[in-house]
């Protein structure tokens, strides 16, 4: 069975992505950050889906990527994850770096 890997999964287009892998029938492994709720909106059609793996965790860490990496081996990566609003963009510039840019080189240097 085939992998694929989408971050940001509970964003609007992960999720759909997420919809669409599962009715092909392939494994998709979700990595979004840690929600104190538990309620994941946008993923109520996959989450209990024998197919679908759910991850928490920060991809803007290396070793988390790394890690993440290993352990499932997939063979398509989408990164959906990412902050786009320019107003939030002032407010944490750090973090909108760290995201939208570091994550991204995480990922290729784990795949390189």
């Amino acid at each position: 069975m085939k992998t694929v890997m989408i971050t940001g999964i509970s964003g609007q287009d992960g999720s759909h992505l997420a919809d669409k892998y599962i009715e092909k029938g392939w494994k998709v492994v979700g990595i979004d950050l840690w929600q104190p709720t538990g309620r994941y909106t946008n993923l109520q059609t996959v989450i209990n889906h024998e197919n679908f793996t759910l991850e928490t965790g920060d991809i803007s860490q290396q070793e988390y990527v790394r890690r993440i990496m290993l352990k499932y081996k997939p063979d398509i990566v989408y990164n959906m994850a990412a902050i786009s609003l320019v107003p939030e963009s002032f407010k944490i510039p750090r973090r909108i770096l760290e995201l939208n840019t570091y994550a991204v080189i995480n990922f290729l240097e784990t795949i390189r």
